[in-house]
């Protein structure tokens, strides 16, 4: 009898698939991101994975324990970050916090600087109070944050004041002892859960529903957004970054690889896999660095000249354009008549959700990581049932695989080519009007530039 799982669960970041229509590529300079590998090795993009472990390995193993550690002294004993340690002068925004007991940056007078969307294609900084640590909170000071689906709220004028979720910086201050200290480089993991629940302290913290009410928590609203300065953040939430790797890279193990990356893991890929991905978004051409890493053979859908391009310096074998008709025929030809082995949805169309289906073999896998709200048609007897098919949907990754994404970031020679663009955060409205176009892969900003 075939394993049928259906849990189709949301995306934080879809790639952008255009199924049907062509959009004309823009001219945009492009500002990659410069900083070198620092484990470089050779490789051909078209040859397979001879090493004996990869990233999905089942015998790569891991541990890591989300619950915060408590403190061993009272949070007044515990003793906070400094100017000195963070480099500050001392009119800075957000200033040493002695004993616990210091007031917040509203009532001293400091801001700090962070985006918001003011109307239709129009985004500007604001400045706001500046958030301050409590209990196993810390503040983060950031230093790169990939942009996500914000466009969309631009391009509509939707009027938000909190944009972002994902992130790398430093840690600059504490309210008592935990698992981070001042100074470490960590990456900022999305959402606010609760950290004790089954699904928290197994490491699939992105399920929680008992999210932490951040303003009933903090006391203030402000401290929750990545495009800004500042972020407060459960400790447990913030692994630590390699020595050696930038921050730009790093904060790609959120968005830009975490969604293919925990569906990879789910799947099981190795390199005797051929993967359809469609979609070539930021998701999708992480899928294809994920992929390729692990030596499968990728077969990707997309329609736009610029990331049909982008996908294939990445590694991928073939990119078929979604709307010919021969599409399926095509996917045939390339798998002996027999689909791909496994196939990954970054899109959220419709018409993609359905070829991933169509396009994989008997007895294959299906998982989907783009946002779609629609109804998708499935004929149980057809598609599941005779064809033996595991369908499933996919949100991110178990927290216990972060130091395998990390050997993803450090060591595929490919890397770089994910992030396409560099933006101050001053130049918030040309960045978010570039990734409006869908001509870009990774866009990275930089808070403090």
């Amino acid at each position: 009898m075939a394993l049928i799982l259906l849990q189709f669960s949301p995306i934080v970041e879809p790639a952008v698939f255009e199924w049907s229509r062509h959009v004309p590529r823009a001219n945009s300079s492009t500002h990659s991101e410069a900083s070198p590998n620092p484990k470089p090795r050779t490789w051909d993009p078209k040859a397979r994975c001879s090493g004996p472990v990869h990233p999905f390995a089942p015998d790569a193993r891991f541990e890591y324990n989300p619950l915060p550690v408590p403190s061993t002294r009272p949070a007044h004993e515990a003793q906070p970050w400094t100017q000195q340690a963070r480099g500050q002068a001392e009119d800075s925004p957000i200033n040493a916090i002695s004993g616990g007991t210091g007031v917040s940056g509203e009532q001293r007078g400091w801001t700090v600087k962070k985006v918001v969307i003011l109307g239709e294609r129009k985004a500007g900084l604001v400045e706001v109070p500046d958030p301050r640590p409590s209990e196993d909170w810390v503040l983060v000071k950031i230093h790169a944050v990939p942009m996500c689906t914000e466009y969309k709220a631009f391009v509509s004028g939707r009027k938000i004041e909190y944009l972002g979720h994902e992130a790398a910086g430093e840690v600059v201050a504490v309210a008592q002892p935990g698992r981070v200290q001042v100074g470490d480089r960590v990456v900022v993991m999305p959402q606010y859960p609760c950290g004790k629940c089954e699904l928290c302290v197994s490491g699939d913290y992105i399920y929680c529903e008992n999210s932490h009410d951040f303003s009933a928590f903090v006391g203030a609203p402000e401290g929750r957004a990545t495009y800004a300065q500042y972020i407060l953040k459960p400790s447990w939430l913030l692994p630590r970054i390699p020595d050696g790797l930038s921050y730009e890279r790093a904060s790609l193990a959120m968005c830009a690889l975490g969604p293919s990356f925990g569906a990879f893991d789910l799947m099981g890929i190795d390199a005797f896999d051929t993967v359809l991905i469609t979609g070539t978004g930021p998701v999708g051409l992480g899928a294809v660095v994920n992929a390729r890493f692990c030596g499968a053979r990728v077969v990707a859908v997309e329609s736009i000249p610029y990331r049909v391009e982008r996908a294939k310096m990445l590694g991928a074998d073939a990119v078929i354009d979604p709307r010919s008709e021969d599409a399926l025929r095509v996917v045939r030809e390339l798998t002996n008549g027999k689909g791909v082995d496994k196939a990954l949805d970054c899109s959220g169309a419709l018409a993609a959700q359905r070829f991933c289906i169509d396009a994989t073999r008997r007895k294959g896998q299906v998982t989907f990581v783009g946002e779609c709200s629609e109804e998708l048609q499935i004929r149980v007897s057809p598609d599941l049932i005779r064809k033996g098919l595991t369908v499933r949907g996919s949100w991110h990754y178990n927290l216990s695989l972060f130091p395998r994404i990390m050997q993803v970031i450090q060591e595929s020679p490919v890397i770089e080519h994910l992030i396409s663009h560099v933006f101050p955060m001053s130049q918030v409205q040309k960045a978010l009007e570039l990734s409006a176009s869908q001509q870009c892969a990774k866009i990275i900003l930089k808070p403090w530039v």
